[in-house]
């Protein structure tokens, strides 16, 4: 974001480091971003002071493919990991981001450095339960997830309908 003085800031959402921290306990944790290796490596770099991440993909990971609304949109492809599908989960706000494997996607609002923020806490208990379900293929298990409207769609005022968790509150 930038300040009043065009200045650009970065604002991490909080509890990002732990979420990096305790995801490493129970995956392997990539970085896939739609960003510029050049901009987003030392963002990642300051963010991940523990070496958490293990691998990081950027956008010349990505799929270009021409978007509805938008000229161009940038897909991660997660085949490209060379990984297990079954055994793979994407956590992205944007819906267009994993439209080739939605079914391995666990939708997350998007972040505008509100400092209240507590998406990460909830995002956090729910792969520490998918982890210890150690389940053979994630994918069901995110299908009844989002069956059970644990994820909802809503507008948002930022492009089209973004997919945010919909976590349960006490009482």
């Amino acid at each position: 974001m930038q300040d009043e003085e065009g200045v650009w800031q970065q604002h991490y959402r909080p509890g990002a480091a732990e979420f990096l921290a305790l995801m490493d306990t129970c995956y392997e944790v990539v970085v896939f971003t739609a960003g510029m290796e050049s901009y987003a490596s030392p963002i990642i770099d300051t963010l991940d002071q523990g070496g958490y991440v293990q691998h990081r993909l950027y956008r010349d990971s990505c799929l270009i493919l021409q978007g509805r609304d938008r000229p161009l949109i940038h897909v991660k492809d997660l085949s490209l990991l060379g990984r297990d599908l079954a055994r793979t989960i994407i956590v992205d706000n944007s819906p267009e981001s994993y439209m080739l494997q939605p079914e391995n996607a666990v939708p997350i609002k998007p972040y505008f450095a509100d400092k209240t923020d507590d998406e990460l806490a909830g995002m956090s208990e729910f792969l520490v339960q998918v982890a210890r379900a150690d389940v053979p293929d994630v994918r069901k298990m995110l299908a009844r997830c989002h069956t059970k409207g644990r994820f909802r769609v809503r507008s948002s005022d930022h492009g089209p309908a973004s997919s945010v968790p919909a976590r349960e509150r006490g009482g």
